[in-house]
This record gives structure tokens, C-alpha cells and sequence, in this order.
């Protein structure tokens, strides 16, 4: 199952819970990290998983964490955790979670959190 995925248009930092990755696809599938393909790291361990990505993301999307977007984004969405962005060019979704953002270009929805533009 995956956790955690972000695709980019050039290759970023992403912190995972205090550790720091660069590349152009971030993704955390059956509690591995993977950094443009190749196994990195592991959150086995981790009863929350925060992200924080300095730089500009085109799609973010996590099952379960906190995601935290130092620049722009086209898209993103959390199943569980809050999200904090700069520009959003696309869409923000969080069904568990309050939702951040400079400003909102798409749609917005939360189900259960607040909503701050």
C-alpha cells in the first residue's frame, strides 16, 4: 500500500520525519522509502509520518501524514493528516485534516478540519 507519493518537475529535498531525501519521485510503499526508484529509508517504525518538501511539487498524496509544501503545488490530497502549501494551482482534498494555503486555485474540501486561505 502506498503511504505516501510526489512527483516533481525537478529533482527536490523532501524531509521524512527529520531525514531528508532528494529526487524527482518520492514514494513510501509497505513502509519503504523510495527515491526515484531505488529503496532508501523506512518508516516501519514511525507512528506518524510528517513530509516536508522544499520546493515546488507537481501531485502530492499521502494515506496517513502530515504534509507540509515549502513552495507551490498543482495537486494535493491526505486521507489523514493536515496540509500546509503555498500556491495550489490545482486542487486540495484532506478528508481528516485541516487544509493551509497561501491561495487556492482548484477546489477545496475537508471533511473533518478546517479550511485557511
Amino acid at each position: 500500500m502506498k503511504h505516501f507519493s510526489s512527483m516533481f518537475k525537478k529533482n527536490q529535498t523532501v524531509t521524512i520525519n527529520g531525514v531528508s531525501y532528494s529526487g524527482n519521485n518520492v514514494v513510501i510503499s509497505s513502509n519503504n522509502i523510495i527515491v526515484d526508484g531505488d529503496i532508501v529509508g523506512n518508516v516501519a517504525e514511525a507512528k506518524i509520518i510528517n513530509v516536508v518538501i522544499n520546493g515546488d511539487a507537481e501531485e502530492v498524496t499521502t494515506v496517513s501524514g502530515n504534509i507540509t509544501v515549502n513552495g507551490n503545488a498543482s495537486d494535493v490530497s491526505s486521507t489523514s493528516g493536515d496540509i500546509k502549501c503555498g500556491d495550489v494551482s490545482g486542487n486540495v482534498q484532506s478528508t481528516s485534516g485541516d487544509v493551509s494555503a497561501k491561495t487556492i486555485m482548484g477546489k477545496v474540501k475537508t471533511i473533518s478540519g478546517d479550511i485557511s486561505c
